[in-house]
C-alpha cells in the first residue's frame, strides 16, 4: 500500500464501509476463498511431513502460509496440524496436483496411501517498514450500517520485526499531513520484541485516520488495518 501522498493530485482516502476491513499497511485478500487440498499420501521424515494430493479450490498455497490439515490417519495422524508453517510447495499450476511440506512430530513414514483434507487460509502481505505515515482511510458519510457514534477497531501485524519502531493511530477532521493528532500507540517494538495492541475506538468520530511509523531503527515488514 503507499504512503501517505501530501500532494492533492495524489489517490483518494480509501473510503470506508461499515464492518469491512480496510488495509492501510499490506492486505489479506478476502474475495479469495482459502486453498483446499485433497490429500491423497502422506510421508513423514525427521519430524517434517509431506502430503500429496490436489488442489480443489483456491490459490497454490505459499511458503510461510499457515497450513492445517485433519482426517489423515498414517501413525496415528501425525500429519494432521492447525496453523503449521508450510515450508516446502510443489504443485503443478495446470493441473493443481502436487505436495506440500510443513512440521509434524511423528515417527519417519514412507510415502503412505492416505486421506484427509488441508486448508490454507490466504495469507497477510507486508509492506516494507518506514518511517511515516500509511496512506489514510475516510469514514464513509451517511453509512446507513453506521450510527451517528462510530467504533474504530485497529490492529498492527510485523512479518518481520525492526530492532525498534512505534506504531500510532492518527486521526483529523480534514485531509491534510500537520492535522492529523495521534489518538494513541498501537504497536511498539522495543530491542525486537513487539508489544501489539488490538483496539477498539468507542463512540469517536474521526473523519480520516492513518497509520504512523516513528522512533524506527533497523528493518522490518508490517500490515495494518483499521474497521469501523
Amino acid at each position: 500500500m503507499p504512503a501517505y501522498n501530501v500532494s492533492p493530485f495524489g489517490p483518494p482516502p480509501v473510503l470506508m464501509v461499515g464492518g469491512r476491513t480496510e488495509w492501510l499497511y499490506g492486505n489479506q485478500s478476502d474475495i479469495i476463498s482459502p486453498t483446499q487440498f485433497t490429500i491423497t499420501q502422506v510421508a513423514v521424515a525427521s519430524n517434517v511431513a509431506t502430503i500429496t494430493g490436489t488442489v480443489t479450490s483456491g490459490n497454490i498455497p505459499a511458503v510461510g502460509s499457515l497450513i492445517s490439515v485433519r482426517g489423515t490417519q498414517t501413525d496415528s495422524g501425525a500429519a494432521n496440524v492447525t496453523n503449521a508453517a508450510i515450508t516446502a510447495v510443489t504443485i503443478n499450476a495446470t493441473t493443481g496436483a502436487g505436495t506440500i511440506s510443513y512440521a509434524a512430530t511423528g515417527s519417519n513414514q514412507t510415502a503412505t496411501a492416505d486421506s484427509g483434507v488441508a486448508l490454507v487460509n490466504q495469507p497477510i502481505t507486508f509492506d516494507t517498514l518506514v518511517a511515516g505515515s500509511s496512506k489514510q482511510a475516510a469514514s464513509a458519510e451517511n453509512d446507513p450500517s453506521e450510527s451517528d457514534e462510530r467504533s474504530y477497531m485497529v490492529q498492527v501485524f510485523f512479518g518481520t520485526l525492526p530492532t525498534a519502531a512505534t506504531v500510532t493511530l492518527q486521526a483529523s477532521l480534514v485531509d491534510q499531513d500537520s492535522a492529523y493528532q495521534t489518538v494513541a500507540d498501537v504497536a511498539t517494538v522495543v530491542g525486537g520484541t513487539a508489544t501489539l495492541n488490538a483496539a477498539v475506538y468507542a463512540n469517536a468520530n474521526f473523519k480520516f485516520l492513518r497509520f504512523n511509523v516513528s522512533g524506527l531503527t533497523g528493518s522490518g515488514t508490517i500490515a495494518a488495518a483499521i474497521m469501523g
